[in-house]
């Protein structure tokens, strides 16, 4: 059975991007079904099969159905990802445990070691950690068996690493199988996950944090089968950290493209939205509850609430008496990336012992006056930018101005901008003293209660924020990052107004501007290594060795946004040489050299839409689609 359009779209982005990103990096499928499940939920009822007959014919068949036996062969229908059809897989049940069933696609070999190992692990850790934190799946069921069928198999996904086929999907969740097969055609009609043997491989310790990632999606499922896709993967990516599985590998994606849409779930961002819900989901789960009791009440709470998006996280808030608004938290835990420091404001603004000496890197660092700023932030994104105080003393002006961007709806709903200044010292980035700006209208003129002199290093946090209730997902997906500019005056060298920021032109030739970008494409890769995370038999509670991110990211981040500063400049100018020179290196680059440059071929995506749609630029229009099929 054929997918339509738009998933077939969505395979080819996931495909390059794992390409692209991380080698032998395995993901989850599960969200590709999304538009299929969330279809079935608004016109299908959830029924057993039993409660579908009586309701079809006006009885139930009471035939004698013999048990299943270690031996059994079945036939399962299974998603062909390199083909996007489904097909039919054959199976045989291997090992019958507490709570699962242990399918094996038939002409695959698992020993019998690793086989009781994935027993051992479902029954007495995954399967009871996970429901303990998300409560339960349905059960039992649309088969009225509570046992889960776990099928391992090669998933058809396209790996061939003679081909440079990277990309390969480690597990998904199909929906479609809590379903009839009268509703839904391609139903397995059971509890079931399909997990991956080819390239995953069971042997390895962390296999199994694919499972409790799955499981948590059937759990989810059950309980509000029409959430949003970003909290959905957010408790999932939890699930398998609360596991014992370690922080996942899709963070440094996160570190590396932080100006990322939470809510929009971008398939030009597939990894780093993994990267950051994770961060979110961890963030809840380490500043709104105090010890592992109330942790899992609030997570609990979280999947069970029957309301989507903000809604649900707002209920399950009032619910445990947490006295706080999304767009607020959504704040704290943007300060949280970018400071991540258990020593400061009480910890308020950390992952206190679950992550510590973790931070996103600053956009941009300024190391000179004049401190001028023009640049942009996506909604639900936030940016940092550094400046170099060593030296100055006097009072500290931040005039600022961001972009209100309008909902498309009757509600007259808008974004909003939280911005954070924060005094702190240079070596080791040690927050010291922290404001919120006052803004009316998008803008503010402030001046710090804290003069500079006292600490050498500036740090601002611009945080946008989009509308919350039933138009929050149309404006997340919809809307373009907005243009904000702002300036730091120091010894009230001030400017009149805020709507009068002056902001220094800086633009590269052709020739610096070619070097930097091939410099990017050449150089090796920051190596960040996987932080370790906790054995399951350990509390959630116990630390995990600190990381420091390499000062090379910082000076990624400002190459890129020297380029970009220097493209915008370039398309006031009505010139397009840097789309060109960008195209042709990108175009010569080997794969290692478009993964280097993976990074900002998305931030020039994401200027030019923006330019496209205010200039109405045909030009622009061009470029755009040029760069996006690169």
């Amino acid at each position: 059975m054929k997918m339509n359009n738009k998933i077939l779209t969505i395979l080819f982005l996931y495909s390059v991007i794992v390409v692209q990103t991380f080698a032998f990096e395995g993901f989850d499928a599960t969200h590709l079904f999304e538009e299929r499940v969330k279809r079935l939920a608004k016109e299908e009822a959830k029924e057993t099969l039993s409660e579908f007959e009586l309701r079809t014919k006006g009885f139930v068949q009471n035939a004698d159905v013999r048990p299943k036996q270690v031996g059994d062969v079945e036939q399962f229908n299974c998603f062909n990802i390199g083909k996007m059809e489904f097909e039919k897989i054959p199976a045989v049940l291997k090992k019958i445990g507490k709570n699962c069933y242990i399918y094996l696609e038939q002409g695959k070999n698992l020993s019998e070691q690793v086989l009781n190992k994935i027993v051992y692990q479902f029954d007495e850790y995954i399967y009871p950690t996970t429901t303990s934190y998300f409560g339960k799946e349905w059960n039992p069921g649309i088969d009225g068996d509570p046992k889960i069928c776990l099928f391992f198999l090669d998933i058809r996904d396209g790996f061939d690493p003679s081909k440079s086929q990277l990309n390969y999907t480690s597990g998904y969740f199909f929906a479609g199988d809590e379903y009839s097969k009268e509703k839904e055609p391609m139903s397995n009609q059971r509890e079931m996950l399909y997990l991956d043997i080819y390239p995953s491989n069971p042997e390895k310790k962390e296999y199994m944090s694919v499972v409790a990632h799955e499981l948590q999606h059937m759990i989810h499922w059950h309980h509000d089968a029409m959430e949003h896709n970003w909290i959905n993967e957010s408790m999932s990516q939890l699930a398998s950290f609360l596991n014992g599985f370690g922080h996942p590998q899709q963070v440094l994606s996160f570190w590396r493209n932080s100006d990322n849409n939470m809510l929009a779930w971008s398939e030009s961002t597939m990894i780093a939205n993994y990267g950051q819900v994770y961060m979110y989901g961890l963030y809840l789960a380490t500043q709104l509850a105090s010890d592992q009791a109330s942790r899992k009440s609030l997570l609990r709470t979280i999947v069970e609430c029957d309301l989507d998006g903000s809604a649900g996280i707002l209920k399950a808030f009032k619910s445990k008496n947490i006295p706080i608004s999304f767009q607020g938290i959504f704040s704290n835990f943007c300060v949280a990336c970018f400071v991540n420091d258990p020593s400061f404001a009480k910890g308020l603004f950390s992952y206190k012992n679950f992550y510590p000496g973790i931070r996103l890197s600053s956009t941009r660092i300024f190391n000179r006056q004049p401190f001028s700023v023009k640049s942009s932030v996506k909604p639900w994104s936030a940016r940092a930018f550094r400046f170099n105080l060593q030296g100055i003393t006097g009072p500290i002006m931040i005039s600022f101005q961001g972009a209100k961007q309008q909902a498309d709806d009757q509600s007259k709903s808008s974004n909003s901008y939280a911005i954070a200044a924060i005094l702190q010292d240079s070596k080791n980035r040690v927050p010291k003293k922290m404001e919120w700006l006052t803004l009316n209208n998008c803008k503010t003129d402030q001046i710090l209660k804290t003069p500079a002199g006292q600490h050498d290093s500036l740090q601002v946090i611009v945080v946008n924020r989009g509308p919350v209730g039933k138009i929050e997902m149309a404006f997340a997906v919809s809307a373009p990052a907005a243009p904000i500019s702002f300036s730091v005056t120091i010894k009230n060298n001030r400017p009149s107004t805020s709507s009068n920021v002056v902001v220094a032109r800086s633009k590269m030739n052709k020739k610096v501007m070619r070097s930097v970008v091939e410099m990017i494409a050449s150089q090796n890769e920051p190596l960040l290594s996987r932080i370790p995370g906790m054995n399951p038999d350990i509390d959630i509670s116990a630390s995990v060795e600190s990381a420091e991110l390499p000062a090379k990211i910082d000076h990624l981040n400002n190459q890129e946004e020297d380029i970009l500063e220097t493209v915008r400049y370039s398309i006031e100018d009505n010139e397009y040489w840097p789309f060109e020179d960008f195209v042709e290196i990108y175009q010569s680059s080997g794969r290692e050299g478009k993964n280097n440059l993976y990074s900002l071929k998305n931030k020039l995506t994401d200027l030019l839409k923006f330019e496209a749609t205010q200039n109405n630029s045909l030009e622009l229009n061009t470029w755009l689609e040029k760069i996006r099929k690169l």
